[in-house]
Order: structure tokens, then sequence, then C-alpha cells
């Protein structure tokens, strides 16, 4: 139990004190008021009786004979005072009643506050941290000192402490960094680094603080948690291994594929050109004229295959990133340029966060009206918004896709050419969660429309 001070028992004391006076002065009865002049009055004090006197004034000249001795002459100013005084420390009481009640009651919610905030802080192992700027002494918790393999109060209650703890190539960042917010008038410490255990093992912690109290405008007290991330950081840095280990992987298939297809191109090209030169010395046999047609159609299939590979193989390779939309459409469009349809593109200071094949994407809508259109002569690109989400509009004036083929053309093989165009837009797109349909008026051209999530896209 907290002990009293003893100025609080001596208050006690006091209020004990007056508090009975006014309690016998309230029993010792009623007022009975008889002025025998203008100065001074009677007082009948008499006890759990009252004796009514008249307040009458006496006849001038008048002399009381054989006055009661309960009668006690008091002035006026006298009567008035005891008045006034019971009276207020009537008040006062009150006041101090109700005061009382409020004090315990703020304890009380301060004791479950306090409580909330240590089961808290024990539930998440977070350490607390309390340093006094201006004399340098701090308060390290048990759990902040078992954090780092201490006893509880092991640590000494030095600012200094906390300083030798820190890893000596994160110090001098860590202690440049709170100086610089203290000094800053900003809310809020926020910092991650390295600190050494009692055992000598590595940590990475995160420490939190706030500053609470002022002197003379100046930081005087700061509080703060630290928490251990130690398990975390390291999943973070295998995770990054992990992802630095598969992009090497990738980048050294992308070698062997690209230097592998080169070679096989090569070779096909090679061979296309034998079947032209047989092709004209066999004009008499068109069974041998059927054959160098296959072998050459297929030749061209693999060109198309290995082609998509290397494109496919691609996708996912580097890590997404924000791209201006028009500047991405309109290098799509420079390198497709065709005097045979106009462009138009209606997008500007919009950025989706995509593959950075995502010029692929728009290159092969292009080509893909190009090559199956019947005869488009104007391509458009727009956007608007619905809801949280963009909508991309890719859309020409060609002959349009029928009802029955809006689910299959995105379908690898799909299609009179390679079928691997708008197979390929549709898995560079679902890097982020993009998504592709066609949703245009057969005979009134085609038109396909991008879903981009609202965490992907964004004004620039």
């Amino acid at each position: 139990m907290q002990k009293k001070s003893g100025l609080y028992l001596k208050f006690r004391r006091i209020t004990l004190l007056i508090i009975c006076f006014f309690l016998i002065f309230s029993l010792v009865a009623p007022v009975a008021c008889a002025r025998d002049d203008k100065s001074s009055v009677l007082l009948l004090l008499t006890y759990n009786q009252g004796l009514s006197i008249d307040e009458e004034p006496l006849p001038e000249d008048s002399i009381v004979i054989n006055k009661p001795v309960s009668l006690v002459e008091v002035p006026v100013w006298i009567a008035n005072i005891v008045i006034a005084f019971g009276s207020g420390l009537l008040i006062g009481i009150i006041v101090l009643v109700y005061s009382n009640q409020q004090l315990r009651q703020t304890k009380k919610q301060l004791r479950q506050s306090e409580d909330r905030l240590s089961k808290a802080i024990t539930a998440t192992n977070d350490g607390l941290w309390d340093w006094n700027i201006r004399t340098g002494v701090a308060y390290f918790s048990p759990a902040y000192n078992r954090m780092l393999g201490y006893e509880p109060d092991e640590i000494p209650g030095r600012f200094d402490s906390w300083v030798s703890m820190i890893h000596t190539d994160d110090r001098e960042r860590v202690v440049r960094d709170l100086n610089q917010y203290l000094t800053s008038g900003k809310t809020g410490y926020n910092i991650g680094y390295r600190v050494i255990s009692k055992t000598g093992d590595e940590l990475f912690v995160h420490a939190r603080g706030e500053v609470v109290e002022w002197i003379d405008g100046e930081p005087a007290r700061i509080i703060g948690t630290k928490q251990d991330v130690t398990e975390m950081r390291r999943s973070q840095n295998a995770l990054e291994k992990s992802e630095n280990s598969l992009r090497e992987a990738n980048r050294k298939q992308n070698i062997l594929l690209s230097i592998t297809g080169h070679d096989i191109l090569n070779q096909i090209t090679g061979i296309t050109g034998y079947c032209e030169l047989l092709r004209e010395n066999a004009t008499s046999n068109p069974v041998a004229l059927e054959y160098f047609n296959r072998v050459e159609r297929m030749s061209q299939n693999i060109q198309q295959q290995i082609q998509f590979a290397k494109d496919y193989h691609k996708i996912g390779v580097n890590k997404p990133v924000w791209q201006n939309l028009e500047t991405v459409i309109m290098r799509a469009v420079k390198s497709m340029s065709s005097a045979e349809m106009k462009f138009n593109v209606s997008i500007n200071s919009v950025e989706v966060f995509a593959d950075s094949m995502l010029e692929k994407v728009f290159f092969n809508l292009i080509d893909n009206s190009l090559r199956h259109s019947g005869g488009a002569t104007e391509f458009h690109f727009s956007f608007y918004k619905e809801g949280d989400n963009i909508i991309i509009i890719a859309a020409d004036n060609g002959r349009g896709v029928p009802e029955e083929k809006k689910d299959t053309i995105f379908k690898r093989g799909f299609g009179a050419n390679s079928g691997y165009g708008l197979f390929l837009i549709r898995e560079i797109l679902a890097i982020t969660g993009m998504d592709i349909r066609e949703t245009g008026v057969y005979g009134e051209g085609v038109r396909f429309e991008i879903t981009v999530l609202p965490e992907t896209w964004r004004y620039s």
C-alpha cells in the first residue's frame, strides 16, 4: 500500500478538527436573536432545544432584569462572521468530499490504464525505455534487459549504456538521427538498427519514441519502446537472397535462350533459303512443291515459337515498376507506325505499376489489329474511372470479334497467326493483378478493356 506523505496527514487532521468544530457548533441549537441596540444581538445557546425570543426592540431606557445566563450578548458583525464561516465550512466540506471522490476515480482509471499498458508491452515482448535528456538518467524495463540477454535492471540506467550497445557500424547514424529528431520538433522517433547482446550476438531492433516533456522550449524527456525484429529481418534477408539468386538464374537462362534461339533461327533461315531454291527447280513436280511449302510453314512456326519463348521468359524477371502510361503507349505506337492506320492517344498524367514488358502489351494489341481487324483505319487509346479502378480502352474501327470467340481469343495457340500475342498480353498484365477482356460489338470494331486496381495506378 502506498505510504501517505506527512503533509497529507496534517491536512487530513486539520480537516477533521474543522469538521468536528462545525458539528459541535451545529449541535448548539438555533440562533435566537434579541437586539438591545442596533449593534448587538442576544444569542441563546441550548442543547437539543430551541427558545423563541421576541426580536422586537426593547423600549428606550429599558433594563433587562434577571437576564438568563444562557443569553450571551454578541455584536452583530461577530454573528455574521460565525454564520458565514459555518456556511463556508459546509460548502468546503461538500467540495472536499466531491474532490476526494473524483481523485479516487482518477487514480483508479490511471491504475487501469497503467495495467493495460504494462500487459500490452509484456504481450508484445517490447522493451520500454525512458530517458531524461537533461540529466542523462535512463530507465530500461525488465523486458528491455531480457531482450539483450541481461537480467532485469542489469543495464546501468544511463544514456551512455544505450549508446554503447549499438553496433559500431550503426552507432553514428543512430545518434545523429536521434539528435536531428530532438532538434526538428517533429512528432515520433522511428528507426531500425543493430545492437550487440550480452553474449555478443548481433540483433536487429526497431525503436520508436516520443518527447513527452519540454522545459523552456527544449525537449527534456523522451519515452519509447524497442522491438526485437531479428527473425523478421533474417527472413527478409533470406527472401532477398533468394530473389537475387532467382534473378541471376533467369539472367543466365535468358542468355542461354538468346544464344540458342539465335543459332536455331539462323539454321531455320538457311533451311528456308534452300526451300526457295528447291521450289524453283520443282515447279514441274506438284508433290515435291507441296512438301517444300510444308517445310517452309513449319520453319515459320518454329521461328514464332522461339520468339514467344524468349518473350514469355522475360515476364516477371524484373520487379514491377511505376510507368507513365502515355509514354509506354507512344513507344509502342512509334514502333508499329503504319500509313494504313491513324492513332489517337487520350491518356495523360497516369502511371501504372506493371511488369517491365508493359510496352509489349500495347505493341501486341496494335499488331493484332493490323493483322486481323479487316481493314481498320483508326486505333484509339483512352481511359476512365470506375469506382476506385481505372479502365484502359484500346479500340479500333475494324471488323471486331464475334461474340462466341471473345472468351477464347486469349488462350494460348488460338488465332490465325501464331496464337501467342493475346495470351502473352494477359500473362504480362496478371503480374500486378490487371485483367483484360474484349467488349466490342462485332461489326463495329474491337474494344479491349484493361482493368487496373486502385493500388496499381496513380496520377503522376
